[in-house]
């Protein structure tokens, strides 16, 4: 619907309760979308209410020029900031992963905005420059919150920089994985890193940095990295005991000069975290040994029980 007029959402045009599904893309860059509200051609305000409608099998559920006055359903939708076509658009897409597609298509530098609910998706950042904020974003996680916006699997950040986790919980639905939050830097490593004010809980299946029986809350892992921010994290039930040995944060290959230039480890809560056999559960590990390269990590005011 383009150029809909009117002072209020909803006097444009109303699209409550419909059902959309199966909508396809024509390559990466030109996504399958449900609703386009296009109000720029005659310079008119959207004026639209769209709500109570379901979605499923398309890349964006909701396209609308920001600043504009449509009123969006946004229950368990992600919404991403883009820049289309020089046009500051809001893009509400059914998933995250959609919302970070979306974002890859614009440039980088863009946040995407998680709502409350729960999310039962992987995720994987392998663009540049993307912020994830969730409901509690600035908000610790040992502190009170509003509704947590959830993903039941695991965070991967996948080859790439600049990639900030805010207000998020995390929690593990059973399967192998690498970590709550996985940092992949790859060859080329990776820097400006930052997992803040989330909530990671109940990491308890096998299989982290590919090893059958540990069990991670934040790993990084294949590459060096700097500038890394663990911050007012709450990080919980980490491994299951006699099964798997538990981890917290465990970050590998940091680089720099000084403590602080590879990671800083700052402010967390971390709390019950598994011992296999003699193995002991681990709050916060430095590893740099396996190329020699500086751990570089200042690590202060966190607190710790129920571990090693």
């Amino acid at each position: 619907l383009e150029e809909l007029s009117g002072s209020d959402a909803g006097d444009g045009a109303v699209v409550r309760g419909n059902t959309i599904e199966d909508v396809r893309r024509l390559g990466p860059d030109r996504p399958g979308t449900a609703i386009a509200l296009r109000p720029n051609l005659g310079g008119t305000d959207s004026a639209a209410e769209v709500a109570d409608n379901s979605f499923a099998g398309l890349d964006i559920a909701v396209t609308h020029p920001k600043g504009d006055t449509a009123d969006i359903d946004r229950s368990e939708l992600a919404t991403v900031v883009v820049d289309n076509q020089n046009n500051l658009q809001r893009i509400f897409t059914p998933t995250i992963q959609s919302a970070i597609t979306a974002a890859g298509n614009s440039g980088s530098g863009d946040t995407i905005e998680i709502g409350p609910g729960t999310f039962d998706e992987s995720v994987t950042i392998d663009e540049a420059g993307i912020t994830l904020n969730g409901p509690n974003a600035g908000t610790p996680g040992a502190s009170t919150r509003v509704e947590e916006g959830t993903i039941e699997r695991t965070v991967v950040i996948d080859g790439v920089s600049g990639v900030t986790l805010d207000g998020l919980k995390i929690a593990e639905e059973s399967q192998t994985l690498d970590a709550g939050v996985s940092i992949r830097p790859g060859s080329s490593g990776a820097s400006g890193i930052t997992v803040t004010n989330t909530v990671i809980d109940g990491m308890s299946a096998p299989g982290g940095g590919g090893i059958g029986d540990f069990t991670f809350g934040i790993l990084s892992f294949g590459g060096t990295i700097s500038d890394v921010t663990v911050t007012d994290n709450q990080i919980t039930n980490i491994g299951t005991n006699t099964e798997t040995q538990g981890v917290a944060v465990s970050l590998e290959k940091l680089n720099g000069s000084e403590a602080g230039d590879g990671a800083v480890v700052r402010g967390n809560t971390i709390e019950t975290v598994s011992t296999k056999d003699a193995r002991p559960g681990t709050g916060v590990a430095l590893r740099p040994n396996l190329e020699g390269t500086d751990s570089a990590a200042e690590v202060a005011d966190n607190s710790f029980a129920g571990l090693d």
